[in-house]
C-alpha cells in the first residue's frame, strides 16, 4: 500500500515536457543570432497587452541593446535582447520579424552610432540610431527598429547620423 502510495505521488511530480505545438515559434531562419556573440543576450517572454515600463530591461551605459521579437501567441510575446558593447561591425541572423514591434537603445559614449545595413552588394545603409550627446539616456528611450532584412550593424561610426 505504501509503495503504491508512493509511486503515485512520485508519478504526479514528474514534469512532462511540453508538447512542440507548445513551443514559441522562432521565424523560418531560426533562432536570431549575432556573429561572435555568445553573451550577454537572453531570450524571455512578456505577456502581451502589457504597457509597463519595466516591460522589457533597460540599457546600460556604453552599450547598445537589441529588442528582437521571435514570436507572439495569444498571451506572451517571446523576446531576444542583446547587449553589444565592442565598437566593430556585427553580423546578424535570422532578425526576420518585420513588424513595429522591434526597439534599439543606443546608449555608447563617444557620439558612437550604431548603423543598420542591408545584404547588398555595397552594404546599404537602412537605418542610423544616433547616441545621446552626452550622458546616457537612462530614460529607457526606445527607438523603432525594423529588423528586416538587415544583414549587419555597425558601432564604429561617430557623428554620422
Amino acid at each position: 500500500m505504501v509503495t503504491v502510495a508512493a509511486s503515485a505521488m512520485l508519478m504526479s511530480t514528474v514534469a512532462v515536457a511540453p508538447s512542440a505545438s507548445a513551443d514559441p515559434y522562432i521565424g523560418p531562419g531560426g533562432e536570431p543570432t549575432i556573429d561572435g556573440i555568445s553573451g550577454p543576450w537572453r531570450w524571455m517572454d512578456r505577456p502581451r497587452g502589457e504597457e509597463s515600463r519595466d516591460y522589457l530591461p533597460s540599457c546600460a551605459k556604453y552599450y547598445a541593446c537589441l529588442y528582437v521579437l521571435s514570436n507572439q501567441t495569444s498571451t506572451r510575446n517571446y523576446w531576444y535582447v542583446f547587449r553589444l558593447y565592442d565598437e566593430k561591425s556585427y553580423r546578424v541572423h535570422n532578425f526576420n520579424y518585420d513588424s513595429k514591434y522591434q526597439w534599439i537603445i543606443n546608449n555608447q559614449t563617444g557620439d558612437a552610432d550604431v548603423l543598420t545595413f542591408d545584404g547588398g552588394v555595397i552594404g546599404s545603409i537602412i537605418a542610423c540610431y544616433q547616441a545621446p550627446a552626452s550622458a546616457p539616456d537612462l530614460s529607457r528611450n526606445f527607438k523603432s527598429a525594423n529588423w528586416y532584412p538587415v544583414w549587419s550593424l555597425d558601432t564604429t561610426y561617430h557623428d554620422y547620423c
